[in-house]
């Protein structure tokens, strides 16, 4: 809708990627609300923004996709980097609870979490990934899709 200040989409991928090298990243043992508070207002507070610029288009029209990708660090321990981990498992349950509740208007939101550095001719290769985040955009079968994790 021009001129309404809202966004009009079929679809939404929200991905701020924080640096896990920043000097802003901390440990869990050396965390601060603070700190925690800064990732969570990008993190989480820029993606529940992001959703209300395209919610209200999505449930006229019926349809719509909200995607929101992470790091290994929200399904996995990795304490070295918990003042971005903390958040995005935040981000992550927002995702998760927006696919179960608005699923039966015909709005789709799923988690992505990419495993590995994105770097071309690696499993973490961004076109083998567009590509898987495409496929969950087309089948809407899931509300989360693991990608690129190594082996266990």
């Amino acid at each position: 809708m021009p001129g309404s200040g809202r966004g009009s989409a079929r679809w939404r991928c929200w991905n701020p990627a924080p640096c896990p090298t920043s000097p802003r990243v901390q440990a869990a043992s050396a965390l601060t609300a603070g700190r925690v508070q800064e990732t969570f207002q990008t993190q989480v507070l820029g993606a529940i923004n992001s959703v209300t610029q395209v919610l209200p288009d999505m449930r006229v029209r019926g349809r719509g996709t909200l995607l929101f990708t992470t790091g290994a660090a929200t399904v996995l321990s990795v304490p070295a980097i918990s003042s971005v981990a903390v958040p995005l498992a935040a981000l992550r349950k927002y995702a998760l609870d927006l696919n179960a509740e608005l699923a039966d208007q015909g709005i789709y939101a799923a988690h992505v979490c990419i495993g590995r550095v994105i770097e071309p001719g690696t499993e973490g290769d961004p076109d083998r990934l567009a590509e898987a985040c495409f496929e969950l955009y087309q089948q809407r079968d899931r509300a989360e899709r693991l990608l690129a994790f190594p082996e266990r």
